[in-house]
């Protein structure tokens, strides 16, 4: 019972303790109110200066999608025109494959890729940085110093450009969401749509200088192809005439001038037709030019090499390909990304604020102490 009183007493002890300790604390924020406030005013007017005097950011943005059939449809029919070159068929003529290598390149998903691919290659960010006017007249009336586009102010800006994809599940298609950071509203919206364009023109090349090359690829395969079908022709013709000579020459000794109807001679029948028809015969197969009678495969070999053969139009017929499809064009943007001078400010003031109780609170744990000691 005794010890049971003697924690009570404690414990009102430690109450009455915490309730003065926080009383003398209450007591010396209130009296150090002037320093918190200063605190608070100074640091208020270096987080104002620093928002005014900040570099600004303004982000144009668009939207892009995969491009329609109506926007490639002259890429379209070139490749089209090119497509019985690749076609490969049975003995029946039978289509068996159409050639995927030019599907690819006429299909949209594909082409919308590379256009992405293209956008976010740092490579690509540089060639662009290093090149475009707008960009060098820009860094010349916001740079202080005079403008050098070396490798660490190209450096600087890559991440300035950027993009994000999202896919529609509705439609399984790609949806992406461009942007370009700069100076002012006007330069990013004029950065954004210049490097847009750029992208373009240079996946559009890309995409034209592939179909070239599946062309040309194509092309040695058939005539590689052609030739061997030929020297096998050209092999068979000349056994055709080696047989002739020999069935010539035992027509001849056998006093065989025209065709006989009766002889049974099995692999040498062509002596029945005699020495007058044999010499034409002989005479014919050496003057032949054309051995797609022997081989019908020769035929279309030639067939499919004379459309590959075509002479590709300029890729100046097609510098306005557009390989994707705007959702929303880029656009002036209305706020600026950065600063935030609402939350500098906010934030500038949440600091005085800490920063002046800190110091009013050391002041009076420091008094105190004194005061103990």
């Amino acid at each position: 019972m005794q010890g049971t009183q003697e924690g009570l007493e404690d414990h009102n002890l430690y109450t009455e303790s915490d309730i003065f300790d926080f009383k003398k604390l209450s007591k010396s924020v209130w009296d150090g109110k002037v320093i918190i406030l200063s605190t608070i005013f100074v640091l208020l007017l270096l987080s104002v200066f620093y928002a005014l005097k900040s570099q600004e950011w303004w982000t144009s943005k668009a939207t892009v999608t995969e491009p329609t059939l109506n926007s490639i449809v002259s890429f379209s029919q070139l490749v089209k025109s090119y497509q019985p070159a690749f076609n490969i068929l049975d003995a029946d003529s039978v289509l068996v494959s159409s050639g995927k290598e030019l599907d690819d390149l006429i299909d949209t998903k594909y082409i919308f890729d590379r256009f992405l691919l293209s956008y976010n290659s740092t490579e690509q960010k540089r060639k662009f940085l290093s090149s475009s006017e707008i960009f060098k007249e820009m860094l010349s009336k916001n740079e202080d110093s005079e403008v050098k586009l070396d490798p660490l102010t190209i450096e600087r800006w890559l991440g300035k450009i950027s993009s994000e994809t999202k896919e529609n599940k509705i439609s399984k298609t790609y949806i992406a969401y461009l942007e370009f950071e700069a100076y002012t509203a006007e330069e990013s919206n004029l950065l954004l749509r210049e490097y847009v364009d750029f992208t373009n023109r240079n996946v559009a090349e890309i995409v034209f200088n592939e179909l070239f090359s599946i062309v040309e690829v194509k092309k040695n395969e058939l005539q590689q192809q052609l030739s061997f079908d030929l020297n096998l022709v050209q092999r068979k013709v000349e056994k055709e005439i080696s047989l002739s000579e020999v069935a010539y020459e035992i027509a001849k000794g056998a006093n065989i001038s025209r065709p006989v109807s009766n002889l049974q001679l099995n692999e040498l029948q062509s002596i029945a037709l005699g020495t007058d028809a044999l010499a034409a015969k002989i005479e014919t197969l050496k003057s032949l030019k054309d051995f797609t009678s022997f081989s019908p495969n020769l035929e279309r070999v030639s067939s499919r090499l004379d459309i590959l053969n075509r002479e590709l139009p300029s890729f100046d017929n097609f510098q306005q390909l557009q390989l994707f499809t705007y959702l929303q064009s880029p656009t002036l943007p209305l706020n600026r990304s950065e600063p935030n001078r609402k939350l500098i400010v906010i934030l500038g003031s949440i600091v005085g604020l800490l920063l002046g109780l800190c110091i009013v609170i050391l002041r009076a744990f420091r008094t105190g102490f004194k005061e103990n000691k």
